[in-house]
């Protein structure tokens, strides 16, 4: 797993990257200005941002990844809340990422548009399915991936002759049916109508769901 402090460097790029440009250009500016001591300083400075700040780091693929870890992880945990074991599953846990329609008390969420055009928060919610002989169980948690502040957990269960089916909205949410009525979660949209969960990891959750319903529906 990545260091805390080189997940705060992804998310605070934007920043270091004005920071340098600030430093920079009226660096270079103070030499026509015959204020060469003031344009080293800043230069210094600028190089400094660049090189401790922007070189290097953590990729967009990394960060993924970083989810990914906190999600498994969390197996254990999330079995031991929704009160089941190993023994009970009879299939690999699931988990997906969405974009959180609440706030944590206490947290600031950072955003970046990594090079491939996703944008990415360092909050997000995230939910572990566990899919038991005769209901699934589900456990939720938002979390911020550069402090290690999370939210309070969600437990819910639903029963295989309850839910109708699991389908993605428009491309932006993803809707568990069940005869109680839709539970959602947003998967694309947030700030700016840009930011995204994990659309990818949403749609095999769903494929898996749909397999473990038909073979309910077989037996």
């Amino acid at each position: 797993m990545a260091k805390k402090s080189d997940i705060a460097k992804y998310f605070s790029r934007e920043f270091w990257t004005k920071t340098a440009a600030w430093l920079i250009i009226p660096g270079i500016i103070c030499f026509p200005l015959e204020a060469a001591g003031l344009g080293v300083i800043l230069l210094v400075g600028g190089g400094w941002v660049v090189n401790s700040k922007l070189l290097g780091g953590l990729t967009d693929k990394d960060i993924e990844d970083e989810y990914k870890h906190f999600a498994e992880k969390n197996f254990e945990t999330a079995q031991k809340a929704c009160g089941i074991d190993e023994r009970m599953l009879v299939q690999t846990q699931d988990w997906f990422w969405f974009i959180p329609n609440v706030e944590m008390e206490g947290n600031e969420p950072k955003y970046r548009k990594g090079d491939d055009g996703m944008v990415r928060s360092n909050t997000r919610g995230i939910c572990i399915l566990n899919y038991g002989k005769d209901q699934i169980f589900s456990w939720e948690q938002l979390t911020n991936i550069e402090t290690g502040l999370v939210s309070y957990v969600d437990t819910s269960e639903y029963y295989y002759k309850d839910v109708i089916g699991m389908e993605i909205d428009q491309g932006t949410t993803l809707t568990l049916r069940t005869a109680g009525g839709p539970k959602s979660y947003m998967i694309a949209g947030g700030k700016d109508n840009k930011e995204s969960g994990d659309s990818e990891r949403a749609r095999t959750v769903i494929s898996a769901v749909r397999q473990m319903l038909r073979e309910k529906k077989k037996s």
